[in-house]
């Protein structure tokens, strides 16, 4: 049986059964189990399935995230409710770090015209905040991130140590009573 062939059966069995053992899959398809412990590998290199002890396991698909603009409509009044929260803690003069979050940008849109010292490592957050005269604007460098027109890296840490923040505004993935905060991934985390 050609290569190309069994991967295909392999995928499909997969695709019905979640996970596959090594002997059945050799079974099913009247090879040797090292003949199907190489097309693993070869499947698995490609980012079609996850090797494991004694077989293989369907691979998940990766979970697109949503892109900045449909962000901003999903879940809109709850976004607005905290914002109000969030920006009734607000005081003149304060340094604060806004995020990139679109929950974020929404507290910014409320911000009152007030005296401030904002550091944000939104590009949106930071062109918002240009058109105010009393806000000083600190934007945070690195590495552009196009999907949520942010910067994370090294530097953003770097700029943020040389700063008294009075307030941080900051959006996450997750809450966990024991574990605390997570996010999307870990250069967000930093």
């Amino acid at each position: 049986m050609l290569a190309l062939l069994r991967h295909r059966l392999i995928l499909s069995l997969l695709q019905k059964n979640g996970g596959l053992r090594t002997a059945d899959a050799a079974k099913a398809l009247g090879v040797t189990e090292e003949t199907i412990r190489r097309d693993f590998e070869q499947l698995s290199l490609e980012g079609k399935l996850l090797r494991s002890h004694g077989g293989a396991a369907r691979a998940e698909p990766q979970r697109q995230e949503p892109s900045t603009k449909d962000r901003k409509l999903q879940n809109r009044a709850a976004k607005e409710r905290i914002a109000h929260a969030a920006i009734a803690h607000l005081e003149p003069g304060q340094t604060v770090f806004f995020d990139a979050s679109t929950t974020v940008f929404q507290a910014v849109m409320l911000m009152p015209e007030q005296s401030q010292t904002v550091l944000t490592n939104s590009l949106e957050i930071a062109m918002t905040l240009s058109e105010r005269p009393n806000v000083r604007t600190v934007m945070l460098g690195g590495n552009l991130l196009p999907d949520s027109l942010s910067c994370d890296g090294i530097s953003n840490g770097q700029t943020l140590d040389t700063f008294r923040i009075d307030a941080a505004f900051v959006s996450c993935r997750g809450i966990d009573v024991e574990r605390g905060l997570s996010e999307i991934n870990e250069d967000q985390a930093g």
